[in-house]
């Protein structure tokens, strides 16, 4: 009934022979290692048989760890070499695939003599013993279980789900497979090393670089987060293929000329886009050309601004009639719709990025540095929040108008100065002394009512991406008087604008502040001020958070019964959206957003605000890291802020970082020491100091 194969050595038989799958004397298969080996069976022990391997070698197996027990006969090692020649060149012709489809029309069971005779029909290869086609079928399903799989050496056909969802993980694998060795084709030609791949080109120079497109952000995320970056898997066999590891993705991406050298990562591991989608910039531009309805006319105002010289977004200006305060701040509500593409944009980015290499603006610079800032250069659209004071300094008559006013000057802090302290020397001393001194009055409400002021330092570095590369040092002063005007202009105004909402019951975003556990804040009575290092860091520790509610509630370090920000509309979302929130209410009478419109974007302002605030920190110290690595042997004074450990942390001056260091013996808080820098390495974040006696 059955042929023999390779003379009378081999012998195939079929299920009328008598012989049994797995019967001594007959070959069978074994998975080992990931790969699939033949035996014979030289004998059975109940469930365990002594095998014979293809190099004569004898060894025992459970039953159960066969991959495939068959029926075909060999009489001895050189047999069973034959055997399994055959049965792997009958593998190499079996169409599973065929047999499969066949089938599964049929929706017929898979009986291995059956897949057998399909997958090796006689067109295909001259007539075949059974039972010896179905052990190659077996190893054909070894090889490529897409169609059949062996479990238990039984055989099952797949169904078409399964069959179709590894079919599409494999085409998958493939094209992932192909973008890799693409992407390494074209990183290769960047650095000067074309056919570094081990096949030939097989894309478009185009195709090369838009595989290495796919992995570029990716490549990014690793270098900026190592290991934790979820990235890591899908980057590591690119470096491995260019020689390289994912720990130096850093360095491959600095030597193609994706990232400099002294790349500032912390915008990076946050996620933060850094540019503006191609969509976005044209939404822009369209609406740079939007003009708003006029509203109430404010050109007699004399308004003037003052922010930093290299500011370009300016968002707020003051004025004065008589005694009335007027804090003008850039109608942006007036572009930016609820619920627009630009308005999900400013959402997703929550604030301006402020970063010593350059800001990374929420809005489109073509919107904020064009018709929503509050520069010289025409009227401009604003929210006029105006107000009186009483005579203990708390705000009086607050009134909301939405109008066009002229900005008459821009001044910028250092200039603004000056003519604080001497209002002869200029036209605008008289009004910027009469409002500085209302506002003066307003801080002394506050700090009666508790308020306390603790000015860190104003440490800005100058990182040009052009030029030497050296970073520059400018410190500011926080009390400065310019500086001090404005701030008190803008807790006035946030805090009026609060009261405001909670009056006329208009759904608000507070920020609130609750006072500090532990013992009282000992600050300047006449100034509300902690000035001293020390005391401001425990300060700071004892200092409860400010919260984002809907319920009007007091902030404690302010000093004010009810606050919310609207100051910032072009930087911060919140208060661009309390802007939409007050716009409406002023031309409808009722609040745009109802409370649980606007309770659902509390938790992500929370999130996205602290994610910016650490990407800031991070960022200040990575260049305040950088400019010790370029000057090494400044003299650095450091205060004692506290002991963890067997460390001292404390606060370095004049670069406003803190440091947990190694001293020679303990000190008391708000010691004050001096070191010299021996070292800096800002990429590891390290700093060496040597103390100074």
């Amino acid at each position: 009934m059955s042929a023999p194969v390779h003379g009378d050595a081999v012998a195939a038989r079929g299920p009328g022979s008598g012989v049994a799958a797995g019967d001594v004397g007959t070959a069978v298969l074994l998975a080992e290692r990931g790969a699939l080996t033949c035996a014979r069976v030289m004998a059975r022990d109940g469930s365990r048989l002594a095998l014979e391997s293809l190099d004569a070698k004898r060894f025992a197996v459970a039953g159960a760890r066969l991959f495939w027990a068959g029926r075909v006969e060999v009489a001895s090692a050189e047999a069973l070499a034959a055997y399994w020649d055959e049965a792997r060149r009958l593998a190499a012709l079996v169409d599973l695939a065929g047999a499969w489809r066949t089938l599964e029309a049929r929706k017929a069971e898979a009986d291995p003599e059956l897949v057998a005779a399909l997958a090796l029909a006689p067109e295909r290869v001259d007539h075949v013993d059974p039972t010896l086609a179905a052990d190659a079928v077996a190893v054909a399903i070894f090889s490529d279980p897409t169609h059949f799989t062996i479990r238990d050496r039984a055989l099952t056909r797949e169904s078409a789900a399964a069959v179709a969802e590894t079919l599409a993980r494999r085409a998958e694998k493939e094209a992932a497979e192909r973008r890799l060795r693409l992407a390494v084709a074209a990183v290769s030609a960047r650095l000067g090393r074309p056919g570094r791949t081990d096949e030939p080109l097989e894309g478009t120079p185009s195709e090369c670089e838009l595989a290495w497109a796919s992995y570029r952000d990716a490549l990014i995320d690793v270098a900026a987060s190592g290991r934790l970056s979820s990235h890591w898997a899908e980057v590591e066999p690119l470096c491995q293929r260019l020689d390289t590891s994912a720990e130096r993705a850093f360095e491959l991406l600095v030597r193609l000329g994706e990232l400099g050298p002294h790349e500032n990562l912390a915008p990076h591991r946050a996620k933060i886009p850094l540019t503006f989608s191609a969509d976005v910039l044209v939404e822009a531009e369209r609406l740079a050309a939007h003009q708003p309805p006029a509203g109430v006319d404010l050109g007699a105002l004399e308004a003037i601004a003052i922010d930093d010289a290299d500011t370009t977004d300016v968002d707020d200006a003051m004025a004065l009639t008589g005694s009335r305060v007027h804090v003008l701040i850039s109608d942006a509500a007036a572009w930016i719709q609820p619920g627009s593409l630009l308005d999900r944009v400013a959402a997703e980015r929550t604030s301006t990025v402020y970063l010593p290499e350059g800001k990374l603006p929420m809005l489109p610079p073509r919107l904020s540095d064009g018709p929503l800032s509050l520069d010289c250069d025409g009227t401009r659209q604003v929210l006029d929040f105006s107000f009186e004071l009483a005579a203990d300094g708390s705000l009086s008559g607050f009134e909301i108008k939405r109008g066009r006013a002229r900005i008459t000057r821009r001044l910028s802090y250092e200039e603004g100065d000056p003519i604080l302290r001497d209002p002869t020397r200029d036209p605008a001393g008289p009004l910027l002394a009469r409002l500085q001194a209302l506002m003066d009055r307003h801080r002394a409400w506050r700090h009666a009512r508790g308020a306390v002021t603790f000015q860190r330092p104003e440490v800005y570095y100058d990182a040009p991406r052009d030029g030497d590369g050296r970073i520059r040092l400018k410190i500011g002063d926080p009390l400065a008087p310019a500086r001090q005007l404005v701030q008190e202009l803008m807790v006035a105004t946030c805090t009026g604008a609060a009261l405001f909402c909670a009056d006329n019951q208009i759904p608000c975003i507070y920020r609130a502040q609750a006072p500090p556990d532990g013992a009282p804040v000992v600050a300047d009575p006449r100034t509300g001020r902690v000035d001293d290092a020390a005391q401001q860091y425990e300060l700071l520790r004892r200092l409860k958070p400010s919260v984002l509610q809907l319920d009007a509630a007091p902030h404690w370090s302010l000093g004010v019964p009810a606050y919310t920000q609207v100051t910032s509309p072009i930087r911060r979302y919140a208060d661009l959206l309390m802007h939409q929130q007050l716009a409406h209410f002023l031309k409808t009478g009722r609040p745009l957003f109802p409370p649980p419109k606007l309770q659902a974007h509390l938790f992500e302002l929370g999130r996205r605000s602290a994610q910016v605030r650490k990407v800031e920190q991070e960022s200040r110290r990575f260049y305040a890291l950088r400019y010790l690595e370029q000057n090494p042997g400044t003299t650095l004074t450091a205060t004692v802020l506290r002991e963890l450990g067997k460390k001292t942390l404390c606060e370095l001056q004049p670069i406003a970082i803190q440091e947990l260091l190694q001293l020679k013996r303990r000190r008391p808080p708000g010691t004050v020491l001096r070191f010299e820098v021996i070292a800096a390495d800002a990429r590891k974040d390290h700093v060496q100091l040597k103390e100074i006696a």
